[in-house]
């Protein structure tokens, strides 16, 4: 933007934008993440398996943390990913009991999930 570190120029309008910009994004990616746990989800109900694995979100926290390099603290970005696997986990949780009611069911028509956000068969595929 004309300077050399590209910030001088930068109106408060632009800032905003580029905010603005990364918010899209990181809705787009936290939607991403929620279907990729939806469907782990599914497998964790043809598994037998529960929906919190407590080994696995310590795991995750842990990562975060070391990819953390700031402005915000290993302190924000662990609550950040705390509020994030929570929500995720009740997403998966709530497909997870739909998921176990489809063999119950024999029409094949399409079920919503969370007031028609999210959509599938009576197949475990989305």
């Amino acid at each position: 933007m004309g300077q050399q570190n590209g910030t001088a120029d930068k109106t408060l309008e632009d800032w905003r934008r580029q905010i603005d910009a990364l918010d899209g994004d990181l809705v787009r990616l936290l939607n991403q993440r929620a279907s990729i746990a939806c469907e782990i989800a599914v497998v964790k109900v043809a598994a037998g398996l529960p929906a919190y694995d407590g080994r696995r979100e310590g795991e995750v926290l842990l990562r975060v943390a070391q990819k953390n390099t700031g402005p915000l603290s290993e302190q924000s970005i662990t609550a950040i990913f705390r509020s994030i696997i929570e929500e995720t986990r009740r997403l998966g949780t709530e497909r997870m009991q739909v998921a176990s009611e489809i063999p119950k069911r024999s029409e094949g028509s399409l079920h919503s999930v969370n007031g028609g956000i999210n959509k599938f068969s009576g197949s475990t595929e989305e």
